[in-house]
C-alpha cells in the first residue's frame, strides 16, 4: 500500500479483493474456421478496443464452456508477448471466445465495470501490472500478479460518477479520431487527383487552368506537360552517422533517432564538433530507411531544434528543380510502394537500400505547379496538425483528471442515477 492520503469513505485495497480474472481457452489451430464465432487473441486487442475483423473463428459454440465467452462490455488484457498489459473493451453485441493468454476481468458487485476500465488505464496501475512481468523480450504475467495491484476504491455511486466523467472525455477523443480519419481520407483522395491530373497552367492573369492534354505512361495517365523522372535525379541523399554510446553526453546537440521522428522527446546528446553533413536544422526533409511499416518508415519534415542525424535516416537535399513540400508529399505517396519492396527480419521491421528509393519513377510537373499542389495539400496538413494538437491536449486533460479523480484529490457528487 502507499502512504497517500485518501478520503475516509474510500478503501485502499488490492484488485483481487473485488475482481477475478478469467483466463482463455487453449484453442488448437485445427479448431479454426473462416466463419463462425470469433476467437479473441492478443493481436485483436488494439487501442483500448477489441477488433475481431480479422479474427480466426470456431464453430459449434456450445461445445466450449460458457466461462470463455466474451460479451459486450467485457474488459480484456494481454498476458504475454511484447504488448503484455495492454487492455481493450469488447463493444460488440455478438458473443466471441477468449483465447489463452488473454484475460477477462470479472468485477464483483462492489466494483463498477466502467470505473474498472478507467482504473486500468491509469499510469500507476499499469506500471504496477508491468513491474511483475517476466520473460525479457516476450514477457508473461500471471492472473495473480495482475490482481495484486493496489488502488483506492470509492463508494459505488462515486465510482459511477467518476467513470462517467472520464468516459465523456473518451467520447471527445473518439470524435477527434473520427475527424482525423476523415481528414486523412480527404487528403488521400486529393493526392490521387493532384498527382495524376495536377492543377494545370496559369493564364496571363495568374489563374489556374486545368490541363487539357494527357498521355499514357508507365505510371498511368498524366498531363503531357509532365516529365517522367526518378527521385534520385532531383535529390541528394546523405546518411546519418552511427553514434555509439561512447559519443553520448548529457548536453549538446540532440541526436535525432527514428523514435524522435515519431514524436519521442527522449534524446541522447552529442557535445563534440559535428560534421556539416550530420546537422539537421528545423524544417529539414528526412527519410527513415529502416523502421516499422506504416509508422516510423518513410519521409518526415523535422520540426524540432537543430540536432545531429543518427544512422538509418537519410537527410534529403532537393535540387532547385523541385519544391521541398511537394517532394515530401511525393515521398509520402510512394512510401507504400517502397515498403512493399523492402527487406527485414520481420514483416513489420523494414529496411531498404538507397537505390530502391532513388530509383523510384515519379511524374514531375513545373515548379510553379508543384508549389500550387503543395499549397493545396498544406491546408489539409494544417487541419490534421490542429486535430492532433487538440487530441494531445484532450489526452493530457484526461491524464490530469485521472490523477485527481482516482485518488480522491477531487471529489465528485454522485447523481441520483448513480445510487
Amino acid at each position: 500500500m502507499t502512504n497517500r492520503q485518501v478520503p475516509s469513505e474510500w478503501n485502499e485495497i488490492k484488485l483481487s479483493k473485488c475482481c477475478r480474472l478469467q483466463g482463455g481457452y487453449a484453442f488448437k489451430s485445427s479448431d479454426y474456421r473462416i466463419s463462425g464465432t470469433p476467437i479473441i487473441r492478443i493481436s485483436n486487442i488494439k487501442n483500448l478496443q477489441v477488433d475481431v475483423e480479422e479474427a480466426a473463428c470456431v464453430s459449434n459454440l456450445d461445445q466450449y464452456p460458457e466461462d470463455y465467452q466474451v460479451v459486450h462490455g467485457d474488459i480484456l488484457i494481454a498476458m504475454s508477448g511484447a504488448t503484455t498489459g495492454k487492455i481493450g473493451r469488447y463493444q460488440l453485441n455478438n458473443v466471441s471466445m477468449l483465447n489463452q493468454r488473454v484475460g477477462k476481468f470479472i468485477p464483483s458487485l462492489s466494483l463498477n465495470n466502467d470505473f474498472l476500465f478507467q482504473l486500468l488505464q491509469d499510469g500507476s496501475v499499469a506500471s504496477q501490472i508491468l513491474q511483475d512481468a517476466v520473460g525479457g523480450a516476450q514477457p508473461n504475467i500471471s492472473p495473480g500478479d495482475i490482481l495484486d495491484v493496489d488502488f483506492c476504491l470509492p463508494p459505488l455511486p462515486e465510482q459511477k460518477k467518476i467513470a462517467r466523467i472520464l468516459s465523456s472525455v473518451d467520447s471527445k477523443l473518439a470524435l477527434i479520431d473520427q475527424q482525423i480519419t476523415t481528414t486523412q481520407t480527404l487528403k488521400k483522395g486529393l493526392m490521387q487527383k493532384l498527382f495524376t491530373q495536377g492543377v494545370g497552367t496559369q493564364d496571363a492573369d495568374g489563374r489556374w487552368q486545368s490541363h487539357t492534354e494527357f498521355q499514357k505512361t508507365e505510371l498511368g495517365i498524366m498531363p503531357v506537360a509532365w516529365e517522367l523522372t526518378t527521385i534520385g535525379q532531383h535529390c541528394e541523399f546523405v546518411n546519418g552517422y552511427g553514434f555509439k554510446p561512447s559519443d553520448w553526453d548529457l548536453s549538446g546537440l540532440p541526436i535525432i533517432r527514428i523514435q524522435n521522428l515519431n514524436g519521442s522527446k527522449d534524446f541522447n546528446y552529442f557535445s563534440g564538433i559535428p560534421k556539416s553533413e550530420w546537422l539537421v536544422p528545423t524544417g529539414q526533409l528526412l527519410f527513415a530507411w529502416a523502421g516499422s511499416k506504416g509508422a516510423s518508415f518513410g519521409p518526415k519534415i523535422w520540426d524540432g531544434e537543430t540536432g545531429v542525424l543518427n544512422q538509418h535516416i537519410y537527410k534529403l537535399e532537393p535540387t532547385v528543380s523541385v519544391d521541398k513540400q511537394w517532394f515530401y508529399n511525393v515521398l509520402q505517396r510512394i512510401t507504400t510502394d517502397i515498403e512493399s519492396r523492402a527487406h527485414g527480419f520481420k514483416s513489420t521491421l523494414l529496411h531498404v537500400k538507397k537505390g530502391e528509393i532513388t530509383g523510384q519513377i515519379i511524374a514531375l510537373p513545373s515548379l510553379a505547379e508543384q508549389k500550387e499542389i503543395a499549397r493545396i495539400l498544406s491546408t489539409v496538413d494544417r487541419k490534421l496538425e490542429h486535430l492532433q494538437t487538440k487530441k494531445n491536449q484532450t489526452q493530457q486533460l484526461k491524464k490530469g483528471l485521472m490523477q485527481k479523480l482516482l485518488t480522491g484529490q477531487i471529489r465528485v457528487q454522485p447523481d441520483p442515477q448513480d445510487h
